[in-house]
């Protein structure tokens, strides 16, 4: 069912009027150049067909913005003066419903107090504001607007009205959201991983640092973050790491290198894994591997020593042998 339309939807106020007329005065009647008139003649019927091309401008405009966005005007204290269809379609509420209410009909309660504080400051002061809001429709769901407020000034420079345009962004807020679960999943992931991890870009700049979990003092992520390799490494370390990104965002294939590196003193074997992460960017995981290259340098010297053992064995059979031969002889 169609609402009604009010009149101060088509109806321009005498004020809003003798505005039109005054700036068509001035921007059409150059009084200067009238120098010898006691006053300047105004044709009638074209000042007449001037107003009546302006306001079918404006008509054109209205049309247009109602068609495309949803918009509100409210006087200045944020009473609902006029809304249109998509207002209500959106909101869920009628026209009657909403003329004569505050916006407060659809707040959500998302948003801080200091939130709105800082939307009134502005609007007042006669600024434009801009930003995203939260709403909530009459059945209980939740949309959000991309939302400018326009304050609109009299003759006199006195605030007298607000007009309220806003698109609908709930789609993307939707897919934000989505996003930032599925990157706050990745975070917790990488988090469980007890390996340094680093996050960097084809220019080698880091663009995120999870330091080892069980690490004491680890180095804050102000030493990496948004700086370079070369700046943020030591030379030979920086180098390896240069080798290694270009290797990996080459091939799209991960790479292994090994390096010693000190941490918290001491000076440390570890193992650097570079994987591809991203249009133009490489996780590299960094395992610090002293302990198995203790254990693999315990087995090498056990193997050492057993075969030392059992050449040592093998050359006392030989004896025995020698003897033996010697004895039945």
């Amino acid at each position: 069912m169609d609402v009604p339309k009010t009149k101060a939807q088509y109806d321009y106020s005498d004020r809003e009027l003798k505005q039109i007329v005054t700036t068509l005065l001035e921007k059409h009647l150059d009084y200067k150049k009238q120098a010898g008139y006691k006053q300047a003649i105004v044709d009638n019927n074209a000042l007449y067909e001037l107003l009546q091309k302006t306001l079918k401008e404006l008509s054109d405009t209205k049309l247009a913005l109602d068609k495309a966005a949803i918009v509100a005007i409210t006087d200045t204290k944020g009473t609902i003066n006029y809304v249109n269809d998509k207002f209500c379609e959106l909101s869920q509420y009628t026209r009657e419903e909403l003329i004569g209410r505050n916006h407060r009909i659809v707040n959500s309660g998302y948003h801080s107090r200091e939130f709105f504080q800082e939307f009134w400051e502005t609007i007042k002061a006669g600024k434009i504001w801009q930003g995203e809001i939260k709403n909530k429709a009459k059945d209980g769901s939740y949309y959000w607007v991309f939302t400018t407020i326009v304050p609109f000034l009299n003759n006199r420079g006195k605030l007298y009205q607000y007009l309220s345009i806003r698109f609908e962004i709930t789609d993307r807020k939707k897919v934000e959201e989505a996003l930032g679960e599925s990157e706050n999943k990745n975070r917790s992931l990488i988090a469980a991983i007890p390996d340094l991890m680093f996050r960097l870009n084809s220019e080698g700049v880091f663009l995120d640092y999870f330091p080892p979990k069980e690490e004491k003092n680890p180095r804050p992520a102000s030493d990496f973050i948004g700086k370079t390799v070369d700046e943020a490494l030591t030379m030979d370390l920086a180098y390896w790491t240069n080798h290694y990104l270009r290797q990996t965002l080459e091939t799209g294939e991960a790479q292994t290198g090994e390096y010693v590196l000190q941490i918290e003193g001491n000076w440390c074997h570890c193992e650097a894994r570079y994987v591809p992460c991203g249009e133009g960017e490489v996780l590299a995981i960094v395992r610090d591997i002293s302990d198995r290259k203790k254990t693999e340098a315990a087995l090498r010297l056990s193997e050492i020593k057993e075969r030392e053992r059992a050449l040592q064995l093998e050359k006392t059979l030989r004896e025995l042998q020698y003897t033996q031969t010697q004895l039945i002889q």
